[in-house]
C-alpha cells in the first residue's frame, strides 16, 4: 500500500500546477549490480565460503523534469528495474551451490541536477536520493538465498548531458547508485546467518526523452 501511494503521487504530481517550467518524458536503460558484503563465516558451521557475482538488468519508467533556477532542476522518476543478484555457496566437502535470485523492483529516485553548461547543449552534475521496492522475486531454493529487504533507500550521483532539439530534448546520463546495510534480518535464511552487513552498489547507463521546457 505505501508503495502504491508512493506511485500514485508520482503521477499526479505534474497536475497540480506547481510550474509551468515542467518537461515529462520516459526513460530506458541498464544496470550493472553488485554486492558488497560482510561476512563472519564463524557464525555458521555449514558454510565454508561465500562469494558473489555483479550482474546486469535493465530498467524502463517515466519522469519529469522541472526547472527551479537557473541552473537548478529537479528530476523526479519512477522506474520499472529488473536485476539478479548471484553467490556461490560452499558447505564443504564438495558441496557448492551457485544461486540467482530474479527481482522486479519499483525504484523512485529524485535527483537534483545542477547545470555546469546551459544551452542547447547542457552538462550537468547530479545528486539525490531512491527508493527501492521489491515487488516479485524468483528464487528456486528459499534456504539458498540471500534475503534482501523488502524496501529500502539509497544515495545517487552521477553525470549527464542534455541535448535539445526543436520539440524534445535527449539526456544520457551515468548514475551510481549505493545502498547501505540493506541485509534482512528476521526470519532470514541460512545465509543470512553469516552475513553482518549488505551493500548494493548500481552503476546505471540512462536515456531520458523529454519534451522541451517553457521559456
Amino acid at each position: 500500500m505505501k508503495t502504491r501511494t508512493i506511485i500514485l503521487s508520482f503521477i499526479l504530481m505534474p497536475f497540480l500546477g506547481v510550474s509551468q517550467d515542467i518537461a515529462f518524458g520516459f526513460n530506458l536503460g541498464v544496470n550493472f549490480n553488485s554486492l558488497e558484503l560482510e561476512k563472519d563465516l564463524s557464525l555458521s558451521a555449514e558454510i565454508e565460503e561465500l562469494t558473489t557475482n555483479s550482474t546486469t538488468g535493465f530498467h524502463v519508467g517515466i519522469h519529469s523534469l522541472i526547472n527551479i533556477a537557473s541552473r537548478v532542476k529537479i528530476s523526479p522518476q519512477a522506474l520499472l528495474a529488473f536485476s539478479s543478484t548471484e553467490f556461490g555457496v560452499n558447505f564443504g566437502n564438495d558441496e557448492q551451490i551457485d544461486q540467482k535470485t530474479d527481482e522486479v523492483r519499483i525504484r523512485i529516485p529524485v535527483d537534483l541536477h545542477l547545470e555546469l553548461l546551459t544551452g542547447a547543449n547542457s552538462l550537468y552534475l547530479i545528486g539525490g536520493v531512491e527508493y527501492n521496492a521489491n515487488i516479485a522475486t524468483d528464487n528456486e531454493m528459499p534456504d539458498a538465498e540471500l534475503s534482501v529487504k523488502d524496501a529500502y533507500w539509497s544515495a545517487r550521483l552521477g553525470l549527464g548531458f542534455r541535448k535539445d532539439f526543436s520539440r524534445f530534448s535527449v539526456s544520457p546520463e551515468l548514475t551510481f547508485a549505493k545502498s547501505f546495510d540493506n541485509i534482512e534480518d528476521d526470519n532470514a535464511p541460512v545465509i543470512n546467518q553469516v552475513v553482518t552487513n549488505l551493500d548494493n552498489s548500481i552503476v546505471g547507463l540512462n536515456l531520458k526523452f523529454q519534451g522541451l521546457l517553457s521559456n
